[in-house]
C-alpha cells in the first residue's frame, strides 16, 4: 500500500526541510526522530518518503539527502538505502566497510551542499 499522492508530497516537504537543516547542521537524524518531527508517517511508508526525496534530489543533481539518515541502533542508513536504485552499480557488491565508506563520503557531499545552499533551495 501506498501513501495517497496529496499525502506524499505533504511529507516530502516537511522531510526535506528537517533533513535540510540537519544537513545544514552536519547532522544525521534516526528514522524515529524524523518521523515524529515530522508526525507520521509511519514505519511502513518512510521509505516511500525518503526514496521520493532521493528520486528529486537525483534530478536535480544534488547528494542524495537521505542519507543523513540513519537506524538508533547502529548510526547507519537501513537496508533500503543500501538496495535502492540510485545507488552507483560499482557499490551493489562491494564489502559492507566499502559501502560505509562511500555513505560516509556521501554525507560529507550533503553536508557540504546543504551546508551553502540551504537557503536557496529549501522551498523547491
Amino acid at each position: 500500500m501506498s501513501l495517497r499522492p496529496e499525502t506524499l508530497e505533504k511529507y516530502v516537504k516537511q522531510a526535506r526541510l528537517i533533513l535540510g537543516d540537519a544537513a545544514k547542521n552536519g547532522k544525521t537524524i534516526t528514522y524515529g526522530e524524523l518521523m515524529k518531527k515530522m508526525g507520521g508517517p509511519g514505519r511502513g511508508y518512510i521509505g516511500e518518503v525518503l526514496g521520493e526525496i532521493c528520486t528529486m534530489e537525483r534530478e536535480n543533481g544534488r547528494p542524495r539527502l537521505s542519507a543523513l539518515v540513519v537506524c538508533r541502533r547502529n548510526g547507519l542508513p537501513g537496508e533500503t538505502f543500501w538496495k535502492s536504485g540510485i545507488l552507483p552499480p560499482s557499490i551493489k557488491n562491494v564489502s559492507m566497510a566499502e559501502k560505509i565508506g562511500y555513505w560516509e563520503e556521501e554525507c560529507s557531499r550533503v553536508w557540504k551542499f546543504w551546508g551553502r545552499e540551504y537557503a536557496k533551495i529549501k522551498d523547491d
